[in-house]
């Protein structure tokens, strides 16, 4: 075998392995998004006090949930964490109940098995942050199910503790699909309450 043969086998079995990483990055963040969109529908009973399905209640309870939270953040978690059990260390350490604290937990590096974007087009299964505008220490979150091609600010998202009045300000009451089309920075084109802060992507 000869050196420039034995060059263009590496260089082959390289591009090989770069290929079925990548492939394996894009299936695990679209099983996240598959499994978040089974919880479609799934109301809350009074206010922030329990689940319409006794299944995902359990779930959300077993992370960390309690009455009276928000739930968005735990929303995300138990998808994620239903979907991708091996990354179950990571996840339990950084993620939490607060969108703004998870978000700031792996802008600064905590992490190792994601990281946070805020440049560029949304990605199927990225986590979606956004800050309240006037209360910055507060904010939402989703799981993107669908982008598109022809705009890099446009997608739709499942969320839990969402409805769908334009004049969404935080709370809500089911997990369900939102379109949005919003730059990162920017009020949201849904919730003007809301400013995009970023997504949380899988590495």
């Amino acid at each position: 075998m000869t050196k420039r043969t034995k060059n263009i086998i590496i260089i082959s079995s390289i591009v090989v392995f770069a290929v079925v990483g990548l492939s394996f990055i894009n299936y695990r963040k679209k099983k996240v998004a598959r499994l978040a969109l089974l919880f479609q529908g799934i109301e809350e009973v009074g206010n922030n006090a329990g689940f319409s399905n006794e299944t995902f209640e359990k779930m959300m309870r077993d992370i960390g949930w309690k009455n009276g939270e928000a739930w968005c953040s735990y929303f995300a978690k138990v998808a994620y964490l239903y979907a991708l059990p091996k990354l179950a260390d990571d996840i339990n350490k950084w993620f939490g109940g607060s969108s703004q604290a998870t978000f700031d937990n792996v802008k600064n590096g905590k992490s190792d098995e994601f990281e946070v974007v805020t440049s560029g087009r949304p990605k199927k299964g990225d986590i979606v942050i956004w800050q309240r505008i006037n209360s910055p220490s507060q904010g939402h979150v989703g799981i993107v199910t669908k982008t598109y091609l022809n705009s890099p600010t446009k997608f739709d998202s499942i969320e839990g503790n969402t409805n769908y009045d334009p004049a969404f300000s935080g709370e809500g009451e089911l997990v369900g699909i939102v379109p949005h089309d919003t730059e990162i920075g920017s009020a949201d084109s849904q919730y003007p309450s809301l400013k995009l802060r970023g997504f949380i992507r899988l590495k």
